[in-house]
């Protein structure tokens, strides 16, 4: 691999705060852990520019766990590969990995001690394992109970009749058939579980999904779905009380030194629970932004780190409940992401959960976050330093002010079946929108009225790019074509075919207006040339690529990025068509990637919920690849092949019906609106 271009990980904005426990505070009070694709990331309290990239698992990563001194970090991920983890904190190394697992890992926990950790798996593998983290091996191995489980938690040593600890772990699961307590021998290589059915006297037939101890040792307190906590006597294994809290279940606890128990629900509330017992009255709610799925205490219990489903983590008093915002990260997987034109210090990022996001990158915060309901998600953006334009899944067109954030107006079936790209003009005067329906529509930016409708695709347009001149419009589909418009007479110019699939993407070369690359289907890769009938280049890749961006700068040797659902971020030389450097970071396919308008950073937008920033050294530079594979490593160079018959083709328009755009009630001539397009 030429060492001539770098690529190196900058930052990673992305929390899987939607799986429980996925956060961690810990010990030394300047640090938080949390796993962010199939990563696990330690985070710095204070900086939000310092973080450090553990990597070692090939799916997303579903649980975090931290042992009481912050020796050793713990990660589950879902997948094939459903491996557990344990990482050296200190030097930032993978000490063990546990592959007995199968599927998915569920919830993890340290014990109290340090020692000793406990991995359940999920429904479908049905285990939980008892490992010893000092010696990488194996305590005890039983079938889950109950199956399966939402949470695991270890509460110091079983008491015996007269209240002194024996050698005895106790640890508590819980799930759909309540709430089991195990004592675990580690000496003999036993754990005995309270059967449910045992049990059914002390809870309540529902479904509990969170875990804590008070720290005198006396009670056991299991947060149900329904959003009340039942507050159980570890003296009597009777339920003595069960308190309603929240809405939409209370998802994450912990209890504090004074008995007081602090509840995250999944109707976005904390709340600081004050008594003991069956006494427990609230004192104090705060509402955040979405359900809280995590919520894990510092080690003098002062404050507690909580992650929303929304992809917030947030830092907050335990007794006053004041809060930090952390880091807002992506709340489900990615449509898009876009640099504004002209614009290098923020970008913009849609996900499938109905968000669209405006990102700084001082600080890393959300300028502004929108969202509409969840039916509806944004799927493509333009901008310039003013407004964003956004297309969604609704088929309209918002408008949004780049400074607040706050929506100036939205135009009604911009497309009908859902825009699937939008091209701001430079002159800002119109726009063009693509649809899923595989029209290709241009808009006057100040009236919205339709000023030109260009028909010729049969299926989805994945892609509308405006020429560096605004004076031609490049489509390509799903139907296997890629064609080039004229937008003065609303002609087709040229129709180029692909075989085999259809095309996933198109990027225009800054430098030459007659040179473009497309991806495709076939997991090819394709350099066009508009005035030729086939391919000038064709790689082979060994994934389908989605998704394919090329450098902005005019004047500079041009590049070309593409996303694969390979999880790979490759760059290519454009011109010669060589491949330069790769990097891994993702831990599923990249839907989306951009260029800043300098040309130093690529964003890439993963479907593992993730957005990675990557500094990009250019020819003459000095780079590496970080947070992931290096370059070279694991990553196929692709195959150069000949276009052949195969490699596409030149269609002339059979007709000037299908080949001219309509203009149909009394629609505005575009040549109007083209008038200083032009850069000079």
């Amino acid at each position: 691999m030429p060492s001539e271009c770098g690529l190196e990980l900058e930052h990673t904005l992305g929390c899987n705060a939607n799986h429980p426990g996925i956060v961690c505070y810990h010990p030394n009070k300047e640090n938080y852990v949390f796993g962010a694709g199939g990563s696990v990331v330690i985070g710095s309290l204070t900086d939000p520019f310092d973080q450090q990239f553990l990597t070692g698992h090939d799916n997303l990563v579903t649980c975090v766990a931290l042992d009481p001194f912050g020796e050793s970090i713990a990660s589950g991920q879902r997948g094939e590969n459903a491996d557990v983890i344990v990482w050296d904190f200190a030097d930032k190394k993978l000490r063990f990995r546990f592959s007995e697992h199968d599927h998915g890992i569920m919830c993890l926990a340290f014990s109290h001690d340090g020692r000793f950790l406990t991995s359940c798996g999920d429904a479908h593998d049905e285990r939980m394992f008892i490992w010893d983290v000092h010696a990488g091996t194996i305590v005890v191995w039983v079938t889950l109970n109950p199956n399966p489980t939402e949470a695991v938690l270890f509460g110091g040593f079983v008491r015996d009749i007269k209240r002194r600890d024996t050698h005895i772990y106790q640890m508590a699961t819980c799930g759909r058939k309540g709430v089991v307590l195990w004592a675990v021998d580690v000496v003999k290589g036993e754990a005995l579980g309270v059967p449910a059915q045992q049990m059914a006297h002390t809870v309540q037939s529902r479904l509990y999904i969170s875990l804590a101890f008070s720290k005198d040792g006396d009670w056991l307190y299991a947060g149900s779905s329904t959003g009340d906590v039942a507050c159980i006597s570890l003296r009597t294994k009777n339920l003595h009380a069960s308190v309603q809290v929240c809405g939409k279940g209370a998802c994450a606890m912990t209890c504090l030194p004074d008995g007081e128990l602090v509840v995250g629900g999944g109707d976005g509330t904390v709340t600081l629970l004050a008594g003991k017992g069956i006494d427990f009255e609230a004192v104090k709610r705060v509402t955040l932004d979405g359900p809280i799925l995590t919520l894990r205490p510092s080690p003098d219990d002062a404050e507690v780190i909580v992650a929303s489903a929304e992809g917030s983590v947030i830092r907050l008093g335990s007794q006053d409940l004041n809060f930090q915002v952390l880091s807002h990260n992506p709340g489900e997987a990615l449509n898009f992401v876009r640099f504004p034109a002209g614009m290098s210090d923020c970008f913009l990022s849609g996900d499938r959960g109905g968000y669209m996001t405006c990102w700084d990158q001082d600080g890393w915060v959300a300028r502004f976050k929108r969202f509409l309901w969840q039916k509806v998600a944004p799927t493509c953006a333009d901008a310039s330093t003013e407004v964003a334009l956004t297309g969604w899944t609704d088929g309209r067109v918002r408008c949004y002010d780049m400074s607040r954030g706050l929506e100036l107006w939205h135009l009604d079936y911009a497309q009908k079946e859902g825009v699937t790209s939008v091209e701001l003009s430079k002159n800002q005067r119109f726009f063009v929108t693509s649809g899923e329906d595989g029209s290709v529509r241009i808009f006057q930016m100040k009236t919205r009225e339709m000023a030109g409708h260009l028909q010729g695709h049969t299926a989805r347009v994945s892609r509308a790019l405006l020429s560096a001149d605004n004076q031609q419009v490049v489509s390509v589909g799903r139907d296997r074509t890629m064609m080039l418009w004229d937008l003065r007479t609303q002609k087709r110019l040229t129709s180029h075919f692909v075989r085999g699939g259809g095309i996933n993407g198109v990027c225009l070369s800054p430098s030459d207006p007659n040179v473009a690359v497309t991806i495709s289907q076939p997991r090819e890769m394709m350099w066009w040339d508009f005035r030729s009938p086939k391919p000038t280049r064709t790689l082979v890749m060994e994934k389908e690529q989605l998704s394919i961006a090329a450098s902005k700068s005019i004047g500079t040797r041009p590049y070309v990025a593409v996303g694969g659902s390979d999880r790979i971020v490759r760059l290519f030389d454009m011109d010669e068509g060589r491949h330069l450097v790769s990097g891994e970071a993702h831990t599923a396919g990249v839907s989306s990637l951009d260029f800043s308008a300098d040309d130093k950073q690529i964003v890439s937008a993963g479907l593992d919920q993730t957005l990675c920033i990557w500094n990009f050294f250019p020819s003459g530079s000095v780079g590496a690849v970080t947070g992931g594979a290096g370059q070279g490593q694991g990553v196929p160079d692709p195959q150069e092949c000949d276009g052949g018959e195969d490699g596409g083709g030149n269609i002339p328009p059979p007709s000037d019906e299908v080949g001219e755009g309509t203009q149909e009630g009394g629609l505005m001539n575009t040549a109007d609106l083209l008038q200083g397009s032009t850069l000079n």
